[in-house]
């Protein structure tokens, strides 16, 4: 993650430097590098999670307008586990248990029996009281519209072989209650649904019960010096290497698969379409990117800086002319920064 819009891709021998070819009026153009890697990461990047969030969160909301069954066949399904101070240090158990506990119930027989589709998201809190707060959200995708004796029903069931669940994946003592195990509510409308998936989807975005701090808090806390928090971030790193936080049907029989990738496919090209015109300011060899990377954030940021104020080729090569002679690199008589032999 550390390397996120640093590192060159693999087959770049250039890094470009690009710009909005047509800024909103009064607007500054926005400027980035291309040719870099991203990490994607959904967890710990605070670059890539939100736009990640964004666009898992529009797929979800797409998905649900085009549900055939409509918004009434839809509910939200929340799934915890009893846990306290004596957890604060099992994260990786608990995101592991709950994940199984889940598939346990999905390959229940009242499951089965149901034809239930689902989209299930992962979210973990942190409480100063009880520790880590693993727990899952699920969109439940049914094939008609459900009264509310039905949904008490499936509400019902899915209590039950949630607590079956958690005691086979945990242990006994995080089978939670009767009343807090499993929550089932109605959708309420494609308003709550879009916020909804972007809070499926992001670690930042939801806001957390007073008492619970969010990925994001703990992040802050630990860059800020204190050490309990660095721990904490430290472990939730560890915790949750290889962690889906959104996770849809792989069976190619799947309906709401062929939804998705329907969806996918339909939005990435209106992206594409949507896309505003942009113009290559200036390359910079891949020898010379990792002086720039060397001098921190200060030398990346002149030169976005330079080209959201108007600034031409002339400009970036100038930068990285001052730049080399920093370093002692090359003679400011030379033609530019880009001989640096």
């Amino acid at each position: 993650m550390r390397y996120c819009g640093i590192a060159p891709v693999h087959e770049a021998s250039h890094i470009e430097v690009w710009k909005e070819a047509d800024p909103d009026a009064g607007g500054s153009p926005k400027a980035w590098f291309g040719a870099v890697q991203h990490c994607d990461s959904p967890w710990s990047c605070p670059v890539c999670a939100p736009r990640v969030a964004s666009e898992r969160g529009e797929l979800l909301e797409e998905v649900v307008r085009c549900w055939p069954a409509g918004m009434n066949a839809i509910a939200l399904a929340t799934f915890t586990i009893r846990h306290d101070k004596g957890h604060a240090r099992e994260l990786r158990r608990l995101r592991k248990g709950i994940a199984l506990a889940w598939r346990c119930v999905q390959q229940s027989h009242p499951w089965r029996e149901l034809g239930i589709e689902c989209v299930r998201g992962l979210e973990v809190t942190y409480s100063g009281w009880k520790g880590w707060h693993p727990h899952l959200h699920v969109l439940l995708f049914f094939r008609a519209a459900l009264t509310d004796a039905e949904r008490c029903r499936v509400a019902a069931m899915l209590s039950h072989e949630w607590a079956v669940a958690v005691a086979r994946a945990l242990g006994a003592e995080h089978v939670p209650s009767a009343e807090r195990g499993v929550d089932v509510s109605a959708a309420k409308n494609a308003r709550y649904l879009a916020k909804l998936g972007l809070e499926l989807t992001s670690p930042a975005t939801k806001q957390k019960k007073p008492g619970h701090l969010g990925v994001w808090d703990i992040a802050k806390r630990a860059a800020e010096g204190n050490e309990g928090y660095q721990a904490l971030w430290r472990e939730w790193q560890q915790s949750m290497r290889g962690a889906k936080a959104l996770t849809w049907p792989t069976s190619q029989k799947s309906e709401l698969r062929a939804l998705k990738d329907r969806v996918a496919k339909d939005l990435e090209a209106r992206r594409e379409a949507s896309k505003r015109p942009r113009e290559l300011v200036a390359t910079i060899p891949r020898s010379l990117w990792a002086i720039v990377v060397s001098f921190g954030e200060r030398v990346r940021g002149d030169i976005l800086d330079a080209i959201r104020g108007n600034g031409d080729e002339a400009d970036v090569y100038a930068i990285l002319t001052d730049m080399l002679n920093a370093r002692g690199c090359v003679d400011a008589s030379r033609d530019g920064p880009l001989d640096t032999s």
